[in-house]
């Protein structure tokens, strides 16, 4: 099983209110088989990952506007890779893709949103709970 099969497990059998990252990772230790040998070895190259997008993510200019971004595209074998590049490197293709991302997200996050006040409105009978952009 996946660990991602075993954490979907693991949550689903204790129950934890809001939760912090270090709650989550304390529920996972106290699981005995939950960090696999596949994923123990895999666990140096995923923080090495994960450090290096953070430092992507905090270089910013002085607009405090990132000066990488990120596109996602389609490699030969049909997985999605995700490629970063410095703007100051952008020519006009990569602009008119990375604001696409940009458009794509704020749907995303615009639908999760009313979704979630949809929920809320059906399940607690809030009469009315309008969005910023209705």
């Amino acid at each position: 099983m996946q660990a991602r099969e075993r954490f979907r497990d693991l949550v689903g059998q204790t129950q934890l209110s809001w939760a912090s990252i270090d709650d989550l990772i304390a529920a996972c230790d106290a699981s005995a088989d939950f960090w696999d040998a596949e994923w123990l070895a895999s666990a140096l190259n995923l923080a090495k990952k994960t450090a290096v997008r953070k430092y992507i993510r905090e270089l910013k200019d002085d607009a405090n506007m990132p000066l990488w971004h990120s596109v996602v595209t389609v490699n030969e074998a049909g997985e999605e890779t995700r490629l970063y590049k410095q703007e100051a490197l952008f020519d006009k293709e990569d602009y008119l893709q990375v604001i696409q991302y940009y458009i794509d997200s704020a749907q995303r996050t615009m639908l999760m949103a009313e979704t979630l006040r949809d929920r809320a409105m059906k399940r607690h009978y809030i009469e009315q709970l309008t969005l910023p952009w209705e």
